[in-house]
């Protein structure tokens, strides 16, 4: 089976098991501890790879215990969206190389690459700015929350289909639109997105 193959039928199970009802004794924090634990025997009983296991548990554990202190459910969702992450980032690698051995990638959301960038991890995107049309330019970061005012934005972020990111040259926060986004660079592998 491919990766490719092997992601998408975890992707499955996942939320298969996702959707199955809750037992009045699942319910209780141990409950809700053990649906983490076999969600992530799911992960470590298929063929992945060590890595992509490590980061899918990893999804799991911080969507189920999101505190540290009380766990909210099964964490199923976390592991789905990394995943997800992952089957896109494989199928990157699976495209032709196009545009000066950069890889093209399709199918990108706020899910995917909040999973792909992790909290603090520094990346450099290209974009398209709404207001403007012209090309963009960044290095930035998800998660920084050092430089908050306090107070909430006057808009919805994910209604608008943008992600806030902290600008690492300028130093001040930004809202890049997902749809715009034309490169991505992260983790040292760069891709080129479609219609870009």
């Amino acid at each position: 089976m491919t990766k490719t193959n092997s992601i998408t039928a975890l992707i499955e199970a996942l939320t298969a098991f996702d959707a199955k009802p809750i037992a009045i004794a699942d319910c209780c924090q141990g409950g809700k501890r053990r649906l983490m634990e076999e969600a992530k025997d799911m992960v470590n009983a298929s063929d992945l790879d060590a890595i992509t296991k490590q980061t899918v548990c990893n999804a799991i554990t911080k969507e189920a215990n999101p505190s540290g202190y009380s766990y909210d459910g099964s964490g199923a969702e976390g592991g789905i969206a990394a995943l997800e992450a992952a089957l896109i980032a494989e199928q990157a690698h699976g495209t032709k190389e196009a545009n000066n051995g950069l890889k093209v990638a399709t199918g990108f959301n706020l899910r995917n690459l909040q999973n792909l960038v992790a909290d603090g991890g520094i990346f450099h995107v290209e974009f398209i700015k709404r207001t403007t049309g012209e090309l963009r330019k960044m290095q930035c970061r998800l998660g920084v929350k050092k430089h908050l005012k306090g107070g909430s934005k006057a808009y919805d972020s994910s209604a608008k289909n943008l992600l806030t990111v902290f600008d690492m040259q300028a130093k001040a926060y930004r809202s890049i639109p997902l749809e715009a986004i034309q490169r991505l660079t992260v983790g040292g592998q760069t891709f080129n997105f479609v219609g870009a």
